[in-house]
């Protein structure tokens, strides 16, 4: 019983009292230690943020220029096909030279290497020479003798040179502008530029046009000079534009037919003025033309005094009204020959086509031209009645700058694109080789 009743022993008040304040203080430093690192984490992670936000910042996306293929070494000596020739000048039915190119840019299908060639099987095959100074596009090429030539750039500043050794070294030429045409008649090439005035404010139509004369294997012109405007299309210009401070146009070569003479049109698309020159361009007289109001004007200069003239207008959708001339006095008198009219007023077979170059043989019994479309339309008999050979689009014509090369009865042409248009009569044409497509 003793056992029993004994009372419990009482707790210390002294320890109770050293207990409580621990645990409290244990507690406290337990949620002090916990929040510190809760604070820690979410520190860290909003500096992590932060800093990974500074660190990459969001980058706009930038277009860069596709890259070039590299070049494809072409060796000299090394075979070509036709494909590669984009400019041509045949010394004879069989043998010329070409300026041909192997590599195109795919976007804009220009050209990103020149070389000069030689054909001797009437443009089968090209053999390359040598590379040319700078790449040429729309390329001009005149060769007066095997050995002396000169290339240029269709509208391209400083891109005449000249070569006499055969096309194995070159050098520049001068010129003024940039390049429009390049022809050759004997020993003198004439070249016409375009030069644009820094009051013309970008208005190229209305940039006058030089003449300069190059004695064969010249690098400087002999004879060099704007071609004056005729006062009948200055007057007529006021007219349409009001008050003008001009004194000369852009003018159109259209045909060299002798050392030191020409035709060249001027005036835009309406009015034409015909223009000639007899002494290599020093002076200039106007002659009288049918094609007045009839749009611009193409001419194949035969000989001295038999023409063909060419005026068109074109109405639109590769459609428009042309008429085509004949004198064989010099200008003095114009026979119509056949016109074709958007509405169907057409005579002798000649349709609502728009030339855009054109040609003849030798004797000029056959005459041709390629309209806007490639088509190759001809006639057998000095213009009297026309026929459309070839209705596919043929490319070559309707864009380059050059023209048709004729050598006797066998004629050639080149496309920018190219390949080499062929006939050995002017009334049938082929292409030599297989044509590279336009991209």
């Amino acid at each position: 019983m003793t056992l029993l009743d004994e009372p419990k022993a009482a707790a210390q008040p002294e320890d109770i009292s050293v207990l409580i304040p621990e645990a409290r203080r244990r507690t406290r430093l337990r949620r002090l230690v916990i929040a510190t690192v809760v604070i820690a984490v979410i520190a860290g992670g909003v500096a992590t943020t932060t800093q990974s936000v500074y660190r990459t910042p969001p980058v706009a996306k930038q277009t860069t220029a596709p890259k070039l293929p590299p070049l494809i070494p072409v060796a000299d000596g090394e075979t070509l096909s036709s494909s590669t020739v984009m400019g041509l000048s045949m010394l004879t039915p069989h043998s010329g030279y070409g300026v041909s190119s192997t590599q195109w840019d795919s976007w804009s299908g220009r050209p990103r290497n020149s070389f000069i060639t030689f054909t001797s099987n009437a443009g089968s095959s090209w053999r390359v020479v040598a590379p040319l100074p700078t790449v040429l596009w729309g390329p001009m090429v005149t060769f007066v003798s095997p050995t002396v030539g000169y290339v240029a750039g269709t509208q391209q500043s400083h891109s005449l040179f000249v070569t006499t050794d055969g096309g194995h070294r070159w050098r520049a030429a001068h010129i003024t502008g940039q390049p429009l045409t390049l022809t050759s008649s004997g020993s003198t090439v004439w070249v016409t530029a375009q030069v644009c005035l820094p009051s013309d404010k970008g208005n190229t139509s209305l940039c006058p046009t030089t003449l300069s004369a190059f004695r064969a294997g010249a690098s400087s012109p002999s004879n060099a000079a704007v071609i004056p405007t005729d006062t009948t299309v200055l007057l007529s210009l006021k007219k349409i534009d009001g008050a003008l401070n001009l004194k000369v146009i852009s003018t159109q070569l259209l045909a060299q037919y002798g050392p030191m003479s020409g035709l060249a049109s001027q005036g835009g698309d309406t009015p034409e003025v015909l223009v000639q020159t007899t002494n290599g361009g020093q002076t200039w007289s106007t002659i009288a033309t049918p094609c007045w109001g009839q749009g611009q004007i193409r001419a194949r200069a035969v000989t001295s005094s038999t023409w063909y003239l060419f005026c068109s207008l074109d109405g639109g959708m590769e459609q428009g009204n042309d008429y085509i001339y004949r004198t064989t006095n010099g200008g003095q008198a114009w026979h119509l020959l056949a016109q074709g009219h958007i509405q169907g007023l057409n005579t002798n077979g000649l349709r609502d086509s728009v030339p855009a170059i054109v040609g003849s043989n030798t004797s000029g019994s056959v005459v041709w031209f390629s309209d806007i479309t490639g088509v190759i339309v001809t006639s057998a008999n000095g213009g009297q009645t026309w026929h459309y050979r070839d209705e596919g689009r043929l490319l070559a014509p309707q864009w380059t700058s050059q023209g048709f090369d004729t050598v006797g009865n066998a004629v050639f042409e080149a496309s920018p694109y190219g390949g080499v248009l062929h006939s050995t009569n002017g009334l049938t044409w082929s292409y030599v080789g297989k044509v590279r497509l336009v991209p």
